[in-house]
């Protein structure tokens, strides 16, 4: 009996199934050092001006804040998002906070048309941290919000 000397050659399915594994670890390397390009909005460019009682009907603001580390901010007094002086709201990819003294009320599940009154209580101051923070609303998204000390009201859909 002769034995043989070379080594038995493994199942063509073995085969595949590790081809087949090599081929999604690449394609999953290869998708995460890419950069997916997002559709462009048309950011709101409005100089800031007092507006005072002048904004009248509902108005859509686009401003970038897909950063993780720098706040764009936003003053419904002069109708435009600000970087210096008073402001009202700011957005921190997926973060939201109120200015300094204000505060923000989770009003649940309700339609904006349906809401006309300012809750009397019920709002959250900011919490400071490492990370800044409202606990009304701290990482969500698709949250209806209403500010203290304003009429206006906002819908905050954050990207992904």
């Amino acid at each position: 009996m002769s034995r043989q000397s070379s080594a038995a050659r493994p199942p063509i399915l073995v085969l595949v199934i590790g081809g087949a594994f090599l081929l999604l670890v690449a394609s999953l390397v290869i998708g995460s050092l890419t950069t997916p390009e997002y559709p462009a909005f048309a950011l709101s460019a409005a100089p800031p001006a007092i507006v005072g009682d002048s904004l009248i009907g509902p108005g859509t603001y686009t401003l970038d804040a897909s950063a993780t580390d720098r706040w764009r901010r936003f003053d419904f007094g002069r109708n435009a998002a600000v970087d210096s002086g008073p402001w009202d709201l700011a957005f921190r990819r997926f973060r939201l906070i109120a200015a300094p003294g204000g505060g923000i009320v989770d009003l649940g599940p309700a339609p904006f048309d349906s809401v006309f009154e300012l809750p009397a209580a019920g709002y959250a101051a900011n919490t400071a941290g490492p990370d800044t923070a409202n606990p009304a609303v701290g990482r969500s998204r698709d949250r209806g919000l209403e500010v203290v000390g304003s009429s206006q009201r906002l819908t905050w859909a954050a990207g992904s």
